[in-house]
């Protein structure tokens, strides 16, 4: 199969993607991987899955999370 023909027919994800295993992202999240299984399990974070077994999570996806989960300082002078 040509290569203009597979680009067509199936997502290709761009270069610069990086795909982390289970144990990579339980590390940079300072988690367990038993933790970060539990979260793919309850489809709280976007995973791919390789051959019906292998699972990978784009690092990408992992810094939105860590985007989406950051808390900011109440100014000062405020709050309760």
């Amino acid at each position: 199969m040509k290569r203009s023909t597979l680009q067509k027919n199936h997502a290709v994800p761009p270069t610069d993607a990086t795909l982390l295993t289970v144990a990579e992202t339980a590390a940079i999240l300072r988690l367990s991987v038993s933790c970060i299984r539990a979260w793919i399990l309850e489809r709280r974070i976007p995973y791919i899955k390789i051959h019906n077994k292998a699972v990978r999570i784009r690092r990408s996806d992992v810094d939105a999370l860590i985007a989406r989960s950051l808390i900011t300082p109440l100014e000062k002078g405020r709050g309760a």
